[in-house]
């Protein structure tokens, strides 16, 4: 009986032998499986940053470029107004010829008074342009701060997607 009892446990122990080695297998197969999606998840995550990393950028650049177009509305601005200002300047200078003329005194007698309206014409005409120069020079800066906050905010991104994967041991 002990050929026999020592036959069924040799038996036995075989087939658990092989069913253990196929568990093995079933393990290593479902591990590898699983390593693939991580690794295909990883991708996937790097993929989705980094087109959202380019996609903050682009953003960034519409809005310095919007800010550069701005900037030179600014400058443009500010040159109709000085324009606007020195035909002001004009007419005032014409309706005071016209008053002298008329009250029967000289043009000439008419120079100072024209080169008080000159002077002040000058300095409001510099003063339109250079507002206009400040505003345009805020709007530019504006562009470039949001261009650089948006690169930052990418690399931020990118960064961030790259840590995780990290974490993740991938």
């Amino acid at each position: 009986m002990a050929p026999l009892a020592m036959a069924v446990m040799s038996m036995v122990g075989s087939a658990g032998a092989a069913a253990a080695a196929g568990a093995s297998t079933l393990a290593g197969t479902v591990s590898s499986a699983l390593a693939g999606s991580a690794t295909a998840l990883s991708s996937l995550q790097s993929g989705f940053s980094i087109a959202s990393a380019f996609g903050t950028i682009a953003g960034g650049i519409v809005e310095d470029q919007e800010y550069q177009l701005q900037a030179r509305s600014e400058r443009l601005q500010a040159e109709r107004e000085a324009l606007a200002i020195k035909d002001e300047t004009l007419k005032k200078i014409g309706d005071s010829r016209v008053a002298f003329g008329a009250s029967g005194v000289t043009l000439a007698s008419a120079s100072p008074v024209d080169n008080t309206l000159y002077g002040q014409s000058d300095r409001e005409m510099a003063l339109a342009r250079s507002a206009g120069r400040l505003k345009a020079n805020q709007a530019r800066i504006r562009g470039k701060a949001s261009l650089i906050s948006s690169v930052t905010n990418a690399a931020g991104q990118l960064g961030n997607s790259a840590t995780s994967i990290a974490n993740r041991g991938v």
